[in-house]
């Protein structure tokens, strides 16, 4: 069994602050983000603009760690079995900021993002999703509007 008390005094020795472990966890799960080589499962998404099917790789275990419905869904021994889903019902766009912030618990919001889609999408997600994220979502809807 991993000593994470032990584990806690060597990074903090070596001057690591838990910050800074926050954004390293966050650095390299963004790099798993929607990476084929690592990746376990595929969500294939419509994109409405133009019919055509995105691939989007994701990995089980983080989506699982997130959201109770992706828990409950990959507990399915069907889905659980399967390597690739076809998904609809939320857009393209959508579902990659919901993954992006299941990953790294923020939204990549540009100036070009439209926010007031976003809080009204993700109203609805937060519950459909059971998302456990560990900050209220509603928070970083406020601090990205006032920019």
């Amino acid at each position: 069994m991993i000593n994470f008390k032990r584990t806690n005094e060597i990074l903090n020795h070596f001057g690591i602050q838990d910050a800074q472990k926050t954004k390293l966890l966050t650095n390299d799960l963004k790099q798993l983000l929607f990476d084929e080589q690592t990746s376990d499962f595929k969500l294939v998404v419509k994109n409405e603009e133009d019919d055509e099917e995105e691939e989007l790789y994701i990995h089980k275990f983080i989506l699982a760690a997130r959201s109770g419905l992706f828990l409950n869904m990959f507990q399915n021994i069907e889905e659980n079995f399967q390597k690739v889903k076809d998904y609809s019902g939320k857009s393209l766009e959508t579902i990659e900021l919901l993954i992006s912030f299941l990953y790294t618990d923020e939204l990549p919001i540009t100036a070009d993002t439209d926010q007031e889609f976003i809080k009204e999408e993700f109203e609805d997600i937060i519950e459909y999703y059971q998302l456990n994220p560990t900050i209220p979502m509603m928070d970083i809807f406020e601090k990205y509007s006032k920019k």
